[in-house]
């Protein structure tokens, strides 16, 4: 089904433009703290519609978490580590996929939506993730998180466009899900090849040509 123009195309971050690696990243630090994995990863579950929405930072949900869990371990340390870890594994912009992304910004507006943190936004302002986009859209300055409807009726007020000109990419189903029951046409990303031959079937006019990818 081709679209018959499209005005905005809005990208999810990790996972196709930077790496999606938070479980490896909590499993470490889980480890460090002698932890299973599970168990880490459910004290922080407490908290992360918190985080993610910008009512807690990550250093008062680490500090919450430590505390439910009795463990005697310097907050600042911690979070530094993970931190550092953060750094080291997800802050590597794919190629190919920053490509696509200035070969559309040619044709149309492109936004990034993600749901983040405070510590972790403040990362990606520095290394420069959000300067890819015409418009950056972050959980934790709008109070809202990805697949809850309203985040995305939220881009859509700012930008004033209608839900049937606007496409929506993420690696996560639920994502996609929600931004469909807001109207938007959402693909499901699995990689750059397969994106820009959907993109290319829903709105011709968004691209031109063929991606070259560096993989190749």
């Amino acid at each position: 089904m081709h679209m018959a123009a499209v005005d905005w195309i809005v990208f999810d971050l990790g996972g196709i433009v930077v790496p999606q690696n938070a479980d490896r990243i909590m499993a470490r630090v889980a480890h460090e703290l002698g932890l299973p994995a599970e168990r880490w990863a459910e004290a922080m579950n407490v908290y992360h519609d918190a985080t993610t929405t910008g009512k807690l930072t990550l250093r008062q949900a680490y500090g919450a978490a430590l505390h439910d869990l009795s463990l005697d371990v310097s907050t600042d340390a911690l979070l530094s580590r993970y931190l550092r870890l953060y750094r080291e594994l997800c802050t590597q912009h794919d190629a190919d996929a920053v490509a696509l992304i200035n070969r559309l910004k040619a044709r149309c507006q492109v936004a990034c939506l993600t749901n983040t943190e405070p510590e972790i936004a403040c990362i990606c302002r520095e290394t420069g993730l959000f300067g890819y986009f015409h418009r950056a859209y972050l959980s934790v300055d709008l109070g809202l998180k990805k697949p809850d409807r309203e985040i995305y009726e939220a881009v859509l007020a700012d930008t004033g466009c209608q839900p049937d000109r606007m496409v929506f990419v993420d690696d996560r189903e639920e994502n996609v899900a929600g931004a469909r029951l807001a109207g938007m046409h959402a693909l499901l990303f699995a990689d750059v090849s397969q994106l820009e031959r959907e993109l290319s079937q829903l709105c011709p006019s968004a691209l031109s040509g063929t991606v070259q990818s560096n993989h190749e």
